[in-house]
């Protein structure tokens, strides 16, 4: 099966095409002799980025401050190698796609003004910047000063369009293997826990733009083995949402874990998916608590962003119709769901399931 380009690819590929570029001026500037080790010491650092990108890129997501890291490296390795002709460069740029990836084009123009600004700060310590004679002197500190920020700005766009190149035939392929395990799991479940559920397959199949939102709907509703266990659903589905939506999220449980039956699970399931891809959609959030809490006949899951908010129209806004729907499904199962702002800032989605006395069977 093709896979789709993920955030994590596109910050890896983008860091050893800066460095072959870095590479081939190298050789261009018969410079090989004397950057050759520095160049070689980037292949180390980005091998061992390539290595840990997920867990280094949620790190970047809590603590947005390690995106400093590659300005300050970035502005060391340019000015020691003459700011004024450094081949490195390529490889400055390549580093802007992991904050445009974490934090949008305003990521990526502050960590580029912010190796501009190191670099000013290093040229000066080292004297006559400003009057050295050199051939278009304006325009070398334009380079340095001006076109990291500008293309930070552009690298947004740029990442876009190459995703939905990539996720156009992903969508496709796996949109025809959503449809047929909906296939099978309507064979299997009851006829009552179908009606007023939205297919999400079907809207797949009718789209043609691929969105991050798109994006985020196939990696959870990609077909698998739904964990039995409810706390371990919760946390592979949180775990998704982090890697894809690159949105800081934790998990919080509590009372003692107790089994759920698999169909109140499902709709638990259901509900938290599209509770994230609100938030996606949505919230305009930075970060999102799920907690889940185990009382002796009842099991309460809550989804809380510190997003936007609800409008006016609350729930009844475009784009919040499943949830509308899976509140009809959950009470005709004495389960509650309900869906408000919160006291600061954002949106909660609760549920209530009961835990006892929850008929399964098959009518």
């Amino acid at each position: 099966m093709q896979q789709a380009l993920s955030n994590h690819t596109l910050i890896v590929i983008a860091r050893w095409f800066g460095l072959a570029l870095t590479a081939g001026l190298l050789v261009w500037q018969q410079r090989t002799t004397d950057m050759w080790v520095v160049w070689l010491i980037l292949v180390g650092v980005t091998t061992c980025l390539s290595l840990v990108v997920q867990p280094f890129t949620r790190v970047a997501v809590r603590q947005p401050l390690v995106l400093s890291i590659d300005a300050l490296i970035g502005a060391v390795v340019v000015v020691w190698s003459d700011p004024w002709n450094s081949p490195f460069i390529p490889f400055v740029l390549s580093c802007l796609v992991l904050p445009a990836v974490v934090s949008g084009w305003r990521g990526a123009v502050m960590t580029g003004l912010l190796f501009s600004g190191l670099s000013a700060v290093f040229i000066l310590t080292r004297g006559g910047a400003f009057v050295i004679e050199i051939p278009h002197l304006w325009a070398r500190w334009l380079v340095i000063g001006v076109v990291p920020a500008l293309f930070g700005m552009t690298l947004p766009w740029l990442i876009q369009r190459l995703k939905m190149t990539s996720y156009t035939q992903h969508v496709h392929t796996l949109t025809q293997a959503m449809l047929q395990n909906s296939r099978d799991t309507l064979r299997q479940a009851p006829e009552r826990w179908l009606r007023g559920v939205p297919l999400q397959a079907n809207s797949l199949s009718q789209t043609a733009t691929v969105s991050r939102v798109e994006e985020l709907r196939i990696a959870l509703y990609t077909p698998g083995q739904t964990p039995d266990d409810a706390v371990q659903l919760v946390n592979e589905l949180a775990d998704i949402f982090e890697r894809h939506a690159l949105i800081a999220t934790r998990v919080v449980v509590l009372g003692r874990p107790a089994p759920v039956p698999s169909f109140p699970l499902a709709l638990l399931r259901r509900i938290i998916i599209e509770a994230l891809l609100n938030v996606e959609q949505h919230a305009q959030a930075n970060s999102v608590t799920l907690m889940v809490r185990f009382d002796q006949r009842t099991l309460t899951c809550v989804v809380q962003d510190d997003g936007v908010g609800l409008s006016e129209m609350g729930i009844q806004r475009a784009g919040m119709h499943s949830l509308q729907a899976l509140m009809y499904q959950a009470s005709e199962h004495d389960g509650r769901l309900e869906v408000f702002n919160n006291q600061t800032s954002g949106v909660s989605v609760r549920i209530v399931i009961p835990l006892q006395h929850v008929d399964v069977s098959f009518r």
